[in-house]
């Protein structure tokens, strides 16, 4: 991948759930942790779930969009550019 996706790669890559807000995707800081039932503890894992589930995907869709070779923000050489390798 180029370089500017490589590192929006990254950045869902390094996205972490915070089991004490328990914040929905993508942690809007006003979405309020409220529980439906009685088991935090169940109710954090699926939160956690979701957020793993909703990164790996962004990560497929921008590994995606910068090997189509379509995208303006791509920074990658094109292959009948200099010749230098991907």
């Amino acid at each position: 991948m180029c370089p500017h996706h490589r590192e929006s790669w990254r950045g869902y890559r390094n996205m972490d759930f915070d089991p004490v807000s328990g914040n929905r995707w993508p942690g809007y800081p006003d979405s309020p942790f409220i529980p439906v039932g009685r088991d935090l503890a169940r109710v954090r894992e699926e939160r956690r779930c979701e957020w793993d589930e909703k990164a790996s995907a962004q990560m497929r869709l921008i590994e995606d969009i910068c090997l189509s070779g379509r995208s303006p923000q791509c920074d990658r050489p094109s292959p009948a550019g200099d010749g230098a390798s991907l």
